[in-house]
Parts: structure tokens; C-alpha cells; sequence
């Protein structure tokens, strides 16, 4: 198969260097900023200090943005679009993790419309612009400081939608694994299972692609396995916090599908769980992704599942392919719900089946089912969310 691709990162990446450039790259794009984050824990940790300095020295003023929760709203981006508009605002600086980071995208795109933002996050209303954003990551897992999709909740109407596009890549992105010190045992945790997610999104696709791209993928999962329960034990250790902050980056930000193409079902299924009981985006990944390897394990998967146990597990070459890929899925139950104590069922959230059928029917409603490796429709939706209770 020939494959053509054209591969376009424009963030530049400050990797280890704690904030010293920020107030620098800030001026680049303008000389006000509005500062996004989440928590008094970036003024507790002295960052927001740092941030202020660097701000002051560049002769920035800096409006403050906090109305970001999980699973950011779109009745909150709004409400960021209308400042920004307001107090004309030239250059977004997101402190945080995914929730805060994706806010700042929506907030950026929605500055150029003037309705709902949800007009534009639902693709009823197209968009192309976004204001420049600096992305300064606290948090190891969804990726979005160096990706160009955000992920926004409607409460109202129960959905959860993604808002892609070119424009929408921060321009720069400050990653420094320090940073991720203080981050909890579970959330660091849930960051495992995300940037584990979207590597497995992509490695198992019905296409032929590049051995490259399938090694770097193995390899992401390698590293993991090995680092991502090292981060959970031991917060401070610098080798496991900074071999997941990049490895956060490098699953999603577009170098491991650059030559494939297909739609993702695992997430859909997590952001549906998120958008109705609002759950933590990794427990809801962490939850789904043995049920769904179950379910797309086949004849047609095994050789993947082979090359994955073989060369990401390091699994025992005699092994059969079947037996491989069950082996696969239980390391995975084991890294999960063992080692990282994650929860292994909706039941132990106290979710029971009252809102599937609902849920399988917004999953299903654009194209009459949900396409991604294998196309999943209502009936096979609704047998994996049962099996995850």
C-alpha cells in the first residue's frame, strides 16, 4: 500500500526548562495574556509566581481565567470567549493539564464567533481561526500541549464532543517533569491509561502502515509499562515523570497516525461514560479498554495482538497468537486494577445500566453506529458498557 502524509507540528517545545522563556514567547503574539488554570495549586507550588515574573519582566498584563473544571463545559468556554473578547485579549496561556489546555482551544476558537460556542464544537458552524496559545503542562496524560484537538461537555444536552484542527496546536508548549511532582497517585494513574489509550487507538488499524510508526507505538507502551507505575510509587522520580510527559505528547500528537486513517471507538465509549456521570477521562479508559480488546480480539487482530505481546510486553516468542493476546489484555487488567489501583468496574462507582440504551443511541446517532477499527453498533456498544459492570 503507498502511503502519503504530510506531517505538521508548529509548537515549539521548551522541554526542562521550567518557565524561564515564557514571558518571551508570550511577547511574541502580543502584550496581553489570559492566564487559564484550574487550582490553587498553581500558586501553592510558587509556579503562578514564576509565571507573574516572567509576565512582569516581557511588560505583559495578565487577566486571570479559573472557571475550568473536568471535563471542561462549554457553558464555561463561553464565558472565557466573552473576557477575552471584552478585555481584547492577544494571547492565551494555559497552566494545567487536559482540561485546561482544551478549555484554552475552545476559548480561542469561540473568541472569533460571536453565538455558543457549542455551534462550533458540534460542527454546526465551521471554524478556522484560533488566538495563539502557550501551553504550560502540570499533568502527564491527555497530550493536548502538543496536539490540536480539544474535548468539551455539554451538561444540557449530555454530550461530549471534539473540537480538532491545525489552528488549533499551541504554539509553544513548556513541559518540565518537575512540574508533575505533586500531581496524585490516582491522577497520575489515570494519565497511565490515557497515553496508553491513544497509542492502542492507533496500533490496531485495519490498514498496513509503516514498521516506523508501529515500533514507536511499542515502544510508547514499553515505556509505560516500565515508568508509568515507577511515577505512581516513587512521585519524585525524574526518569519516570519525564519519560511520561514526553511519552504523553508523542501518543497523540499525530506522528503515530500520520499514515492511517480511522475514527478511534474506545474514547467515544469513555466520553460518553464522562459526559453522563462525570468520570475522570482515565478511569473511564481504564474501565473500557480490556472489555474492548476483548471484543475486537479476532482473526483479523491476532497478528496485531501477536506484534504488540511480542515487541510492547515482551511476551514469550512460543506463546500462540491466542494466547498472546490473552495475555496482553490480563497485563493490562493487572497494570490497571493491581498496580495502579485503578477502579476495575462501573459498579464500583455505582453505575448500573439505567442510561446505555440512551448513551449507545448518542454514539450511534451520526452514522448509525460508531466506526473505528471494527464498527461497533448499538448492540455491540451496549454489550461492552454491560460488560463493564
Amino acid at each position: 500500500m503507498e502511503i502519503s502524509f504530510v506531517y505538521d507540528i508548529p509548537t515549539k517545545v521548551f522541554f526542562g526548562n521550567d518557565v524561564e522563556a515564557l514571558g518571551e514567547q508570550v511577547s511574541c503574539y502580543g502584550k496581553k495574556a489570559l492566564l487559564i488554570y484550574d487550582g490553587e495549586h498553581v500558586k501553592k507550588s510558587g509556579l503562578f509566581d514564576k509565571i507573574l515574573k516572567q509576565l512582569e519582566k516581557n511588560k505583559i498584563e495578565m487577566l486571570e481565567f479559573r472557571d475550568i473544571r473536568p471535563n471542561p463545559r462549554h457553558t464555561d468556554i463561553n464565558k472565557g470567549a466573552e473576557l477575552c473578547r471584552a478585555r481584547q485579549i492577544d494571547v492565551l496561556i494555559a497552566v494545567g493539564g487536559g482540561s485546561v489546555i482544551d478549555s484554552a482551544k475552545a476559548i480561542g476558537s469561540a473568541y472569533y464567533y460571536d453565538g455558543n460556542c457549542w455551534d462550533i464544537i458540534s460542527g454546526k458552524v465551521p471554524h478556522c481561526r484560533c488566538l495563539p496559545i502557550i501551553a504550560v503542562s502540570t499533568i502527564s496524560a491527555t497530550g493536548s500541549e502538543m496536539d490540536n484537538g480539544a474535548v468539551i461537555t455539554n451538561e444540557e444536552t449530555k454530550e461530549k464532543r471534539v473540537l480538532a484542527g491545525q489552528e488549533l496546536y499551541p504554539v509553544a508548549a513548556f513541559m518540565e517533569p518537575k512540574l508533575t511532582y505533586t500531581v496524585s497517585k490516582r491522577q497520575t494513574a489515570c494519565g497511565v491509561a490515557d497515553i496508553i489509550a491513544h497509542v492502542l487507538e492507533e496500533y490496531f488499524t485495519p490498514h498496513t502502515g509503516l514498521t516506523i510508526v508501529d515500533s514507536v507505538m511499542e515502544g510508547l507502551i514499553r515505556t509505560m509499562l516500565t515508568y508509568g507505575p515507577l511515577a505512581v510509587e516513587q512521585p519524585e522520580n525524574y526518569e519516570a515523570r519525564a519519560n511520561m510527559m514526553w511519552s504523553a505528547a508523542w501518543a497523540i500528537n499525530g506522528f503515530v497516525s500520520l499514515d492511517r486513517s480511522h475514527n478511534w471507538s474506545m474514547h467515544p465509549l469513555g466520553h460518553e461514560l464522562s459526559a453522563y456521570y462525570d468520570l475522570t477521562h482515565g478511569i473511564t479508559l481504564a474501565i473500557v479498554m480490556p472489555r474492548w480488546l476483548k471484543y475486537i480480539k479476532d482473526d483479523q487482530s491476532l497478528p496485531l495482538f501477536r506484534k504488540l505481546g511480542l515487541y510492547a510486553f515482551m511476551l514469550d516468542p512460543n506463546l500462540s497468537s491466542e494466547s498472546m493476546a490473552i495475555e496482553v489484555i490480563c497485563q493490562l487488567e493487572n497494570l490497571f486494577y493491581q498496580r495502579l489501583e485503578l477502579p476495575s468496574s462501573l459498579r464500583e462507582l455505582n453505575i448500573n445500566d439505567e442510561h446505555f440504551e440512551e448513551m449507545a443511541d448518542k454514539l450511534c446517532e451520526d452514522e448509525g453506529c460508531l466506526n473505528g477499527y471494527r464498527r461497533l453498533n448499538k448492540t455491540d456498544i451496549l454489550t461492552i458498557y454491560r460488560q463493564c459492570l
